[in-house]
């Protein structure tokens, strides 16, 4: 498994042999929030436009001056996907708490 970190965001490649068998991008796993929440411009979050690889919208916190991409029910990437390869099914993520972070690939 082969994975790279773009602000908070992983490339996932699961390969066997060398042939990749699964390409996807997953977000670390922050909690998910409501878009219409997050996007409203009120509390600390304002919007601001969307990202120019991934094409989904960045907010920023007046407060700690951080730039995100949000987890929301809307979100094209998320933590964690599922696939099929040679009649198996696999799931594979990522998750992280205060100790480091896990990449996990499972069969289910």
């Amino acid at each position: 498994m082969i994975f790279s970190l773009y602000v908070g965001i992983y490339l996932f490649q699961i390969a066997d042999y060398g042939s990749i068998i699964h390409d996807t991008y997953a977000k670390a796993d922050l909690p998910l929030v409501s878009s219409s929440s997050i996007y409203s411009n009120t509390g600390d979050w304002r919007t601001l436009y969307a990202d120019s690889f991934f094409n989904e919208m960045m907010v920023y916190n007046t407060i700690t001056n951080e730039i995100c991409i949000p987890n929301t029910e809307n979100s094209i990437y998320t933590s964690s996907s599922n696939f099929s390869y040679n009649s198996k099914n696999y799931h594979t993520g990522i998750s992280s708490d205060e100790d480091g972070i896990e990449v996990y690939l499972i069969e289910i």
